[in-house]
C-alpha cells in the first residue's frame, strides 16, 4: 500500500514548523502502523491522507469527522465500505493518531481525512456529506464458495440445519399451501451458527446458500458501522435491501458486536449501540428468506435474539473420527508421501490432532506441503516427479502446528493443546484400569450376581469408560497394576477390588486371592495381608447389616406402584392397589386395610382413563391378565 500524503495549511508557502512536525508525527504514525500490517503490504492500491491544519474552521468541517482529542478530528469516506481488511487497518491507524499525536498549542484545529481515492478539494472537506460520507454503502451478494457437502460435520448440527432451511426451500409448500403464513407472514429462517473459532461456521453458511441456489451476501460490523449518527442504520437497510432484491442468503459474521444485550442509555455511544440493534431487529422480523448469524460468544446475545433463531447450531471442534473423515477429504491424491494415503496413516494423524479444528489441519497439511518441498527439492535437489514424502516429514509438520498452537495459547493464559490432550489421555486411561480392574473382581468367582452387575454398570457410567467383561479381552492384573504410578490410584485400584468382591455379600476363595494378589502388586506389604482380608470381610457384614436395616423399612406405594405398572397399565395398577387397600392384601409384605387410600388410588385410576365401572374394571383386568399370560 503506497502512502499519498496532501497538507493543506493557510500559508503553504511557509508552513510553520510546529505544524510541519504535526504533520510529520502523523505521517510517520500512519507509515509505521502500514508497514507493520500484513493487509497493507499485500496491498496494491493507493491511500490518501490529507491533513488540514487550521485551514478549516471547526464550524465549517464536515459532518464526517470525529473528534479524537480536543482539536484533533477524524475521518475516512465510504471507498472502505466494502473492503473489512482495509477498515480495520483505517481503524487501527485511527487509535494510534488519537493515542500517539498530541496537539500543539498553536493550532486550534486538525483535521486527518483517509480515502482509497483521491479527493477534490473543492468536496472534500466542507461538501464532503454529499460526495462521501453519507452514502450509503453498496453491497453485492457473491456466488457460494462451498457446498454442504464439503463441510464435515456431525448429524446432529447437519439435521438442525436441514430443518431450517427447509422452511426456505419449501416455503411454498409450508407458508401457503399448508398456510403459516396465517401465524408469520414472513418466510424467514434464521440461523446461528456458534462454535470455536476454525470449525466450519462460514464454509456452512456457503454450503447453505448453494444448497438453496442462490447466492450469499456477506457482512460484518466493520462493513455495515459506521461512525456517524444515522449512517450506520442505514447501511443496514441497504445490507437486507439489497439480500432481498438480490434473493440471497444474508450471513452476518460477528453478529455478537451486533446483538449483545443492549446498554444502558447512559451516553451518546450506548444510544447509538442500541439504535442499531432495534433498527436490526426490525429489519429480520420483515425479511423474507433466510438469515445467518455467525458468533464464537453466543453467550453474550441479546434475549431477543435468541428467541428469534430458528436452530442455534454448536459447531465443536472435531472429535477423532470428524477428525479422520476431515483429513481424508482435504487430502490431495496427488501428494506422493510414503505408503499412499492409508487408513493407517489417516487415523495416526486423526489421534494426533485431538484439540485441532478444521482450520487447523488444514494448515497442517499446508505446511506439510510447504516442508515436503523445501527438504526434498530446494535443499535436496530432487526431480518433482522423483519426490516420495517420508511420514517424519508429514508428522513433522503437524508437530510444528501443534507446537505454534500452545505457544499461543500460552501467551493467552490458556492451557495448551498438548496440556489438554495430556490431561484428557491420561485421565481416560486412569479410569479405563479403574473399570478394567472391577471388571476382573467381578468375573473372579466365575458368576456375576445381579448386585454386582449393577454396581459396575453404574462405576462404567459414571466413569464415561465401557469395557468388555471378557476376561481374555481383559489386560493382565499384573499391567493394571503397573500402569498405576500415584499412590492415588493405585488405593483406588485396590479399593475397587476389594468392594466389588464384598458387595454381593459373599467372598468367594478365588476373590480373596485376587484381593491378595492385587495388593503384593500394588505395593502392600505381606504383613498387611490379614487385615486386608479383615476389612473385606467386615465390608461385606456391614452391607449384609445395612440390608438387613433397610429391609425393614417396608415397601412404599410408590414401590408398589412401580412394581405393578412392570406387569399393568397405569390406570390399572392403581385400580389395584385401590383393591389392596380396601380388603387388605398379605403382598408386598403386607398391606392394611385403608378406606382412604383405597378411595384415592380408585379415584387415580379413574383419572388415568381406567374404566370406570368396577364391575367393568376388574372384567377388562381378567382380560389384561389372560393377554399377558397368554404373551409369556
Amino acid at each position: 500500500m503506497t502512502i499519498n500524503p496532501e497538507i493543506i495549511t493557510q500559508k503553504p508557502e511557509q508552513i510553520p514548523a510546529y505544524e510541519q512536525k504535526l504533520a510529520d508525527d502523523i505521517l510517520k504514525i500512519i507509515q509505521n502502523r502500514a508497514d507493520n500490517s500484513e493487509t497493507a503490504r499485500k496491498n496494491s492500491s493507493n491511500l490518501y491522507v490529507y491533513i488540514a491544519i487550521d485551514a478549516i474552521s471547526s464550524e465549517k468541517k464536515s459532518a464526517l469527522f470525529m473528534e479524537l482529542k480536543p482539536g484533533l478530528f477524524f475521518a475516512k469516506d465510504n471507498s472502505f465500505s466494502l473492503k473489512t481488511e482495509e477498515n480495520i487497518l483505517v481503524d487501527v491507524l485511527k487509535r494510534a493518531i488519537q493515542m500517539h499525536v498530541d496537539i500543539p498549542r498553536e493550532v486550534k484545529t486538525c483535521l486527518v481525512y483517509l480515502s482509497l481515492e483521491e479527493r477534490d478539494q473543492s468536496v472534500l472537506w466542507g461538501s464532503a456529506d454529499k460526495e462521501t460520507g453519507n452514502d450509503t454503502v453498496k453491497f453485492e451478494a457473491e456466488e457460494p464458495l462451498y457446498s454442504l457437502d464439503e463441510v464435515v460435520m456431525n448429524d446432529d448440527e447437519r439435521d438442525a440445519i436441514m430443518r431450517a432451511v427447509t422452511l426456505v426451500k419449501e416455503k411454498e409448500l409450508i407458508f401457503k399451501r399448508w398456510n403459516f403464513s396465517k401465524v408469520d407472514k414472513h418466510t424467514k429462517s434464521i440461523l446461528c451458527f456458534h462454535g470455536a473459532p476454525g470449525t466450519g461456521k462460514t464454509m456452512a453458511a456457503h454450503g447453505v446458500a448453494r444448497f438453496l441456489g442462490k447466492k450469499i451476501l456477506v457482512g460484518s460490523y466493520a462493513q455495515i458501522e459506521s461512525e456517524f449518527v444515522g449512517v450506520g442504520a442505514k447501511n443496514l437497510k441497504a445490507f437486507f435491501e439489497c439480500a432481498r432484491v438480490q434473493d440471497a442468503v444474508l450471513f452476518i459474521d460477528e453478529a455478537d458486536t451486533f446483538l449483545s444485550k443492549r446498554l444502558p442509555s447512559s451516553n451518546e455511544s450506548a444510544k447509538h449501540y442500541n439504535s442499531m440493534s432495534n433498527e436490526l431487529y426490525q429489519l429480520i422480523e420483515g425479511f423474507d428468506g433466510c438469515i445467518i448469524f455467525a458468533s464464537n460468544h453466543i453467550k453474550d446475545f441479546d434475549p431477543a435474539v435468541i428467541s428469534r433463531i430458528i436452530e442455534p447450531v454448536e459447531f465443536k471442534l472435531p472429535d477423532q473420527p470428524t477428525r479422520k473423515r476431515i483429513l481424508s477429504n482435504l487430502w490431495q491424491e496427488e501428494f506422493p508421501v510414503e505408503g499412499g494415503k492409508s487408513e493407517e496413516l489417516l487415523t495416526l494423524l486423526s489421534e494426533r490432532t485431538e484439540g485441532f479444528s478444521g482450520r487447523d489441519i488444514r494448515k497442517a497439511l499446508l505446511i506439510a506441503n510447504a516442508n515436503a518441498a523445501y527438504r526434498m527439492k530446494v535443499v535436496g535437489g530432487m526431480n518433482d516427479s522423483d519426490i516420495v514424502v517420508p511420514k517424519d516429514i508429514l508428522l513433522d509438520s503437524f508437530a510444528e502446528v501443534r507446537e505454534a498452537k500452545d505457544a499461543l495459547d500460552a501467551a493467552m493464559g490458556k492451557n495448551t493443546t498438548s496440556d489438554l490432550l495430556s490431561s484428557f489421555i491420561d485421565k481416560k486411561q486412569k479410569e479405563t484400569r479403574y473399570l478394567q480392574m472391577a471388571a476382573h473382581a467381578l468375573l473372579a468367582d466365575r458368576r456375576i450376581d445381579s448386585r454386582e452387575r449393577s454396581l459396575y454398570d453404574e462405576l462404567s457410567s459414571i466413569t464415561g469408560v465401557t469395557v468388555p467383561l471378557v476376561e481374555e479381552e481383559l489386560p493382565a492384573v499384573e499391567e493394571l497394576c503397573k500402569g498405576a504410578t500415584s499412590k492415588e490410584e493405585r488405593s483406588r485400584l485396590l479399593d475397587v477390588v476389594v468392594r466389588m468382591s464384598a458387595y454381593d455379600l459373599n467372598i468367594h476363595d478365588l476373590e480373596e486371592s485376587l484381593i491378595v494378589r492385587a495388593a503384593e502388586l500394588l505395593g502392600v506389604g505381606p504383613e498387611k495381608k490379614e487385615t486386608l482380608l479383615r476389612y473385606a470381610q467386615s465390608l461385606r457384614d456391614l452391607s449384609q447389616e445395612w440390608e438387613d436395616i433397610t429391609g425393614t423399612m417396608g415397601m412404599t406405594d410408590e414401590d408398589i406402584l412401580a412394581s405393578l405398572q412392570e406387569e399393568y397399565t397405569k390406570g390399572a395398577a392403581y385400580y389395584h392397589l385401590g383393591e389392596m387397600y380396601e380388603s387388605g392384601s398379605s403382598d408386598f409384605g403386607g398391606i392394611q386395610r385403608d378406606e382412604t387410600k383405597a378411595k384415592q388410588y380408585y379415584a387415580e385410576a379413574e383419572r388415568c382413563g381406567f374404566a370406570k365401572e368396577r364391575g367393568k374394571r376388574r372384567e377388562e383386568e381378567l382380560i389384561r391378565k389372560e393377554d399377558t399370560y397368554e404373551e409369556r
